[in-house]
């Protein structure tokens, strides 16, 4: 093999070398920069976690006084009714008690 041949192997290999070296260090650069935006992404899910679990915790808080004070208003209406058929049993017993009233008159 001459020179030349020999000496143009040599320059291959050392570009050979020298690409291997610059894609090691690329992929290395790539893996930190990988690595940062993994922290970001992981550090963002875990702000919006905690978001959502406020959102969640206000909307049970809301649900829970929204039911309070539905059952306020139901147990207002039952009574509110209770009176009504009361009302309306003691002036039907009126009416009852006259009619026999007016009925023994007779």
């Amino acid at each position: 093999m001459g020179r030349k041949k020999k000496r143009l192997r040599l320059m291959a290999a050392q570009a050979a070398l020298a690409a291997k070296t610059k894609a090691t260090e690329v992929i290395e650069k790539i893996e930190e920069v990988a690595e940062k935006v993994k922290e970001e992404v992981v550090e963002t899910v875990e702000e919006v976690a905690e978001k959502v679990e406020e959102i969640v915790e206000e909307t049970k808080e809301e649900v829970a006084e929204i039911a309070e004070e539905t059952k306020a208003t139901v147990e207002d209406v039952v009574e509110e009714a209770k009176e009504a058929v009361k009302e309306v049993k003691e002036k039907k017993t009126k009416r009852k008690s006259s009619r026999n009233k007016s009925a023994k008159k007779d």
